[in-house]
């Protein structure tokens, strides 16, 4: 009884509160980041996400409008390949910016906490932010991929987890008018997956 009694306490009950809290997939401003292990941590050895044709794309009415911006990328995982029917998806994220503005408000309507919903095959989904923007050549994504792994452990419900990346982004000039501007990489970009829970 006592070892039972110290299993459950030094074992399980820890688990139990490091687990993030309930996240649903319709939610887009779910808390992220409760009960993550860092992948170095760990004794997975995940392949990087595969990002190709990122485009970032703005374009105004006229000189003194906001920018209309859109980020969109194609994301293939290569790990998921085992057990899901859907392994990759395509993302496109909108906003608004002034085209200097490098934090949210205003002037730069992007929102790094709300994480948009790339593919939901529900309970499989893919989903990312824009986690910060320096400039149309400089900003970064969080990405997020939950799905299924059996080969982990086979007939677990501990076999359904989510991967996250969050790349620097860094795309050469294509376009660049009075009132538009186009950064563009065919790909591949390699974003390597840093934490999973």
């Amino acid at each position: 009884m006592m070892l039972g009694t110290v299993f459950l306490s030094a074992v399980l009950l820890p688990l139990v509160a490091a687990r993030p809290e309930g996240r649903h997939p319709g939610s887009s401003t779910q808390r992220r980041g409760l009960g993550m292990l860092a992948v170095d941590q760990s004794q997975f050895d995940f392949l990087p996400y595969e990002l190709r044709d990122i485009c970032f794309d703005c374009t105004r009415p006229n000189p003194d409008a906001l920018y209309s911006c859109q980020v969109k990328f194609d994301w293939f995982d290569p790990n998921s390949t085992k057990d899901n029917n859907v392994t990759a998806c395509s993302c496109a994220y909108s906003w608004s910016w002034d085209g200097v503005t490098t934090e949210p408000g205003a002037q730069n309507t992007f929102d790094p906490k709300a994480y948009i919903p790339c593919l939901r095959d529900t309970p499989v989904y893919f989903e990312m932010a824009l986690k910060w923007l320096a400039g149309a050549n400089n900003f970064s994504l969080a990405m997020s991929h939950h799905y299924k792994d059996t080969s982990i452990e086979p007939n677990s419900p501990y076999s359904w987890f989510s991967t996250y990346a969050y790349p620097q982004l860094s795309l050469p000039l294509v376009l660049q008018e009075e009132n538009s501007m186009t950064h563009y990489h065919p790909g591949p970009i390699f974003a390597k997956i840093v934490a999973i829970d």
